[in-house]
């Protein structure tokens, strides 16, 4: 048994056993479909990740199928039988969304079976990956005097936060943010290239002092999810080592898993009220400093009267307001699911008029053009206005149910009710083939047949695979990662990489980004 097959099948077994649970906690009609519908297409989806060489041969593209599947649904059905609560508890179409997120699954693994038989499609993501992204040097292992340097220069964003329409030096450093993660990736790249990568004992400390870093600027800002990222991509870079690893596990593994799955429920034990401590102190971020914030935030975790009120007056607001976000008790698992939001979204669309739903489209087309510079639309003569547009799609949903009051709240909206919306009877179709343009842009930045040659640029962008792999806010945030997003990083990754390259003393150890065999070769191993 591999380390992946361990993780699949005990994600199956967590599955049924949370299923049949919820027949305990709430066997309603709404309640019992509810479970089946996540639990069919889950046990589908590990059962052919599992069986394929899927993971070995296509690690990102099969990290995006996990992680629709532990965000869509399954995190849910985890979270809530862990509360003993109904999933269906708090949704307002249970049945509805549950069947469109399956159908979803259905779709992505019929496609990605297709994907990995197709001649075409196999010759093309090799061709990309051999002819296009290798020679532009993102499929390297970065030495790690450039990897460190990279990750200066992204962590720039996150000590500047947002960045304002018109702000081009902001949006500068945003787009650089993916950077700041690629140092979770040394561990890897020194297990893969050993002592000759670099220096472990030197850089352990070096991580951790980096991790607890951007943990303490999360702290400060208020900012709940940026302390969690860190970690989170730690593990999924691992992750994607495993994948691909061949090797059978022994007891050793087992140990260290039980240990590593004990580390994670008590640090999410532990932050649990922590996070809400930090959205108690939310309200008053704009009138005190970062230092403050953090002995507000620090004080309230030591006031448990507060704490509970606050995930009482959640709930309460959730069975009273005509909109709201609240569905899982937890936090910490609240970051892992997009269930609530998917399903306020497709509430919306499934009642939509025909006016409306022009209106739907309309708005993507206008979102779409908006991520154009403002030079390039002065250009086009295109008169968009991004400051007056400042909304999401969610928005525009609440707006299209609730009137003029609900703009520019920020309400996050779902991809899969635009597709519905727009797509109407050719939604399968049109979801079939954005399917396919993923899958290989995702995997075209790893080379087939070698374990873990992965660009860095996916592996600084393992946490927004994992959410928004196969998702997102709205189809318009799709298109746009694959027209801009995408290309951005890597335009950006390979400037960057040859530009240090031209740094004096930066690059004296070998490059251990090229392919094994040549580094035998030249008998540069000790």
């Amino acid at each position: 048994m591999t380390r992946f097959q361990l993780f699949a099948r005990a994600m199956q077994w967590t599955c049924l056993a949370c299923g049949a649970l919820q027949l305990v906690i709430d066997a309603s009609h709404d309640n019992l479909w509810s479970a089946l519908l996540i639990v069919g297409p889950t046990l589908l989806i590990y059962q052919y990740l599992d069986r394929s060489r899927a993971t070995v041969d296509y690690p990102v593209s099969s990290l995006a199928i996990i992680g629709f599947n532990v965000t869509s649904s399954l995190a849910s059905l985890v979270a809530q039988t862990t509360s003993w609560v109904p999933v269906s508890h708090l949704l307002r179409g249970p049945i509805a969304t549950f069947s469109v997120l399956a159908a979803v699954s259905v779709i992505a693994v019929g496609v990605h079976w297709v994907y990995r038989h197709l001649a075409a499609t196999v010759s093309l993501r090799d061709g990309l990956a051999m002819h296009v992204f290798r020679p532009l040097g993102v499929l390297d292992a970065p030495p790690v005097a450039t990897l460190w340097a990279m990750a200066v220069l992204g962590s720039m964003s996150t000590l500047q936060g947002g960045a304002a329409f018109g702000d081009a030096g902001g949006k500068l450093f945003q787009a650089l943010g993916f950077l700041q993660w690629l140092p979770f990736a040394i561990p890897l790249y020194h297990q893969k290239y050993g002592d000759r990568y670099c220096n472990m004992k030197k850089q352990v400390p070096l991580l951790i002092a980096f991790t607890a870093a951007l943990m303490a600027i999360g702290l400060l800002r208020n900012a709940r999810q940026l302390m969690l990222i860190g970690p989170v991509q730690a593990a999924l870079v691992y992750f994607i080592w495993a994948m691909q690893d061949p090797s059978a596990i022994g007891k050793r593994t087992l140990v260290k898993a039980g240990a590593a799955l004990g580390v994670i429920l008590i640090g999410v034990t532990l932050f649990t009220d922590v996070a809400v401590a930090m959205a108690l102190a939310r309200d008053k971020r704009e009138t005190l400093t970062p230092w403050q914030m953090a002995k507000e935030t620090y004080q309230l975790l030591g006031e448990r009267e507060k704490l509970a009120d606050y995930r009482l007056k959640g709930e309460l607001a959730a069975r009273l307001q005509t909109y709201d976000e609240a569905y899982l008790g937890n936090p910490i698992l609240a970051r892992f699911s997009e269930t609530k939001f998917q399903d306020n979204m497709l509430y919306f669309a499934l009642n939509f008029n025909e006016r409306q739903r022009s209106d739907v489209l309309n708005a993507n087309v206008e979102r779409l053009l908006m991520t154009l510079p403002q030079p390039v639309l002065d250009l086009l003569k295109i008169k968009l206005d991004k400051q007056r547009n400042a909304y999401s799609m969610g928005d525009f949903y609440r707006y299209q149910n609730e009137g003029a009051p609900a703009l520019g709240g920020f309400a996050t909206g779902s991809m899969w009710a635009d597709v519905i919306v727009i797509g109407e009877d050719f939604a399968p179709f049109l979801v079939a083939v954005l399917f396919l343009v993923l899958f290989l842009c995702f995997d075209s930045l790893s080379l087939r047949g070698e374990i873990f040659v992965v660009s860095p640029i996916v592996l600084g962008g393992t946490w927004g695979i994992l959410l928004y792999g196969l998702g997102s806010e709205s189809l318009a945030a799709k298109l746009a990662f694959l027209l801009r997003d995408m290309p951005q990083k890597v335009l950006i990754y390979a400037l960057l990489a040859f530009l240090l390259k031209q740094v004096p003393g930066l690059l004296r150890k070998n490059n251990p980004g090229r392919p094994l065999d040549q580094v035998i070769d030249q008998g540069s191993l000790p």
